[in-house]
């Protein structure tokens, strides 16, 4: 079985928790942790030697190799970094709230049903036995 290779964008308050546990399953390869925070880049740097820890984002799910994008940045950005990756192809999962808007969240799952991809939104423990 072919492994998905992972980026998590947003290392602040869930992003950690996020790397954590994609690192830890077997069937997903973490590649990049991206934040703007220098602070936050050196601490998942620490934690996550075999990851590639950047600063911008952008270039990282361009890449061909880059399969779901884990979004964990402020609420006011989810909307912008997802529809970019749905267009790329990417499968998505946000951190609550998806979107700012009901019309945004309409077509971040329009995007996600033309390019048949996965959207999901996580909240605390919904997704945990």
């Amino acid at each position: 079985m072919n492994k998905i290779n992972a980026i998590v964008i947003g290392y602040g308050y869930w992003g950690p928790n996020l790397a954590r546990n994609i690192n830890q399953n077997s069937r997903f390869n973490l590649k990049f942790i991206c934040d703007l925070d220098i602070k936050k880049r050196n601490e998942a740097a620490s934690h996550f030697s075999n990851v590639e820890v950047i600063d911008n984002y952008e270039v990282a799910i361009k890449k061909d190799q880059i399969d779901a994008v884990f979004i964990a940045t402020p609420p006011t950005t989810h909307f912008r970094i997802a529809l970019e990756a749905l267009k790329l192809g990417k499968h998505v999962l946000v951190e609550k709230p998806l979107a700012c808007s009901s019309s945004q969240c309409k077509e971040l799952i329009e995007e996600a049903c033309k390019k048949s991809c996965i959207l999901m939104v996580d909240h605390t423990f919904a997704y945990t036995g």
